[in-house]
């Protein structure tokens, strides 16, 4: 490539991929730097930028960006054989994994992301590749990645207790591969808005693993401050307290931005946009309905009823603020480009799918609108990454595998269903989310055993039997006992008695799609990023 077309992929790069979660590179001299770079650096730049704007590209098209990232594969491969590993080689790993990953290579994704993470630990201390500042830049977006996209299989093992690392306030807490180094310039992660990127990102991660943990017989419950679920929610709380007042919600108007300024500005609002959904998608995780019925599977006591309000108002007050900023950015004609941020919105999805199917005709009727925003969603998002697309087939899936089940509620008219469970814990993970029906990826292995059908069907059996849908967040768990009002009888005549399961007051009316509202008693602490006073 030459003059006007680098010009036209550098403007697309740093248009729609520049702190988009990754840095690597100047935006003030990439530009001009562009003729000077690698060819399996420019080539891999291609295989990402010109897939946008969204739904520019044809299939055919897309085989050709295949091909291209594929060429630069083959020379960083034959760059680390013959040992000529340079600051290139590294970014181009890192791009490699981002659209390997997009593309349903997962495992693959993970080896690209392992050889660059190894290879920069492998750097003496105190040294650098190439120009310090975009060495320091790289180091911050392998350790982003590995946050997002990197493998918690190695820690996804049946958890009885807390297996997270107790991390600084202030900490990138990044892999012990990855480390700053002294003396060199600080670089692009460690100021601005992506000064609390990483952090998040590293929250996420463990809200990754918590989402993929198998849960052992004797697991601590969620509110126990040793719990896998506490832990994750202090780190959350921690990075809360140390965001300035200036990149929080009240000082950044989006709303006030018209559509030119936000798609110019793009550099700064879609990580601003980063923190505000991964911010608000971590405690929707962390309190979906599956995985704290599979927490409290063996537990043998009243789960406390504060407890059952709190995880309801959690999903309820942080997916309203997805919603919000859904609306907002089709207003702004402003479509995202992370795909980390689309799995935000598939678990968004899935709370609203469980109460597509409550009693109260209220809560139904906005969680089956929420549904369908969602899905329109990542349809956009889809047009440019593939596994994306499988989100929204793995979703019209959930949906379509719902049917109702026969219980001894059903002569009081009280309905209850049951889902592919299965399909709704691997739609939980990232790193199936993004895969047809949820299978592991196995497009690294040749000749791999077939596990026994029989073996899966248990496996699928296992799942289904916390999935709670139609229930009212985890009302419908067999340890809340009937009869459990969550307001006094002389409270709020719009708390009335009625709910999924006959005895969950109605508590829909905090449950709204639209911008978020002042409900009494939740929205106080709406939390920092959020603060809109």
């Amino acid at each position: 490539m030459h003059g006007q077309n680098l010009r036209d992929l550098g403007h697309l790069y740093l248009t729609w991929c520049h702190n988009q979660p990754l840095v690597l590179f100047d935006k003030d001299t990439f530009l001009q730097s562009l003729p000077k770079r690698n060819r399996e650096l420019i080539l891999v730049l291609q295989a990402l930028a010109f897939r946008f704007p969204p739904g520019s590209i044809t299939p055919q098209y897309y085989g050709h960006l295949s091909s291209m990232a594929e060429t630069a594969r083959q020379i960083v491969m034959n760059r680390i054989l013959d040992r000529r590993v340079d600051l290139p080689t590294l970014q181009t790993l890192c791009l490699l994994s981002v659209i390997d990953f997009a593309d349903g290579r997962t495992i693959q994704a993970a080896l690209n992301l392992n050889i660059a993470n190894h290879l920069a630990q492998s750097v003496p201390q105190s040294n650098a590749l190439d120009d310090a500042l975009e060495w320091n830049d790289c180091m911050g977006s392998i350790t982003i990645l590995s946050y997002l996209q990197g493998s918690v299989s190695s820690t996804a093992m049946t958890v009885g207790h807390p297996i997270y690392p107790q991390c600084p306030i202030n900490s990138l807490c990044g892999p012990e591969a990855i480390r700053w180094r002294d003396g060199r310039p600080v670089g692009q992660f460690g100021k601005g808005i992506l000064k609390f990127t990483t952090p998040l990102a590293q929250a996420w991660h463990m809200a990754r693993t918590y989402a993929t943990s198998r849960v052992a017989h004797d697991v601590l419950p969620p509110w126990d401050p040793q719990s896998d679920y506490s832990r994750v929610m202090q780190r959350h709380l921690e990075i809360d307290c140390g965001v300035p007042l200036k990149y929080r919600f009240a000082a950044n108007r989006l709303e006030d931005e018209d559509s030119t300024s936000c798609q110019q500005r793009r550099d700064y609002w879609g990580p601003w946009l980063f923190t505000q959904f991964i911010y608000a998608a971590i405690p929707c995780l962390l309190n979906h309905p599956l995985l704290l019925s599979m927490r409290l599977r063996n537990f043998r006591y009243t789960i406390p009823q504060a407890f059952i309000q709190q995880s309801f108002e959690a999903i309820s007050r942080n997916s309203r603020w997805i919603m919000y900023y859904l609306d907002l950015l089709e207003s702004k004609s402003f479509q995202l480009s992370d795909p980390a941020l689309a799995h935000c919105v598939v678990i968004i999805a899935t709370i609203h799918l469980q109460h597509s199917f409550v009693q109260d005709p209220s809560l139904r009727n906005k969680a089956e609108m929420g549904f369908t925003k969602c899905l329109d969603f990542l349809y956009r998002m889809a047009s440019v990454w593939p596994n994306v697309s499988a989100m929204c087939q793995n979703l019209e899936t959930l949906r379509q595998s719902v049917h109702v089940v026969q219980s001894p509620d059903a002569t009081q008219g009280v309905r209850s269903f049951s889902i592919n469970g299965q399909l709704l814990w691997d739609t939980l993970a990232y790193d199936r989310a993004g895969l047809p029906n949820g299978q592991a990826d196995q497009s690294m292995f040749s000749g791999l055993f077939v596990p026994n059908p029989e073996r899966q069907g248990n496996e699928l059996g296992s799942a289904a039997e916390f999935d709670l849908v139609g229930s009212i967040g985890i009302s419908g768990h067999k340890a809340i006992p009937m009869k459990t009002p969550l307001f006094p009888p002389d409270g709020d005549a719009s708390a009335s008695t009625q709910g999924s399961l006959g005895n969950i007051p109605v508590i829909s009316s905090n449950f709204d799609l639209g911008v978020p509202v002042d409900v009494p008693g939740l929205n106080e602490q709406e939390g920092f990023f959020f603060t809109t006073d």
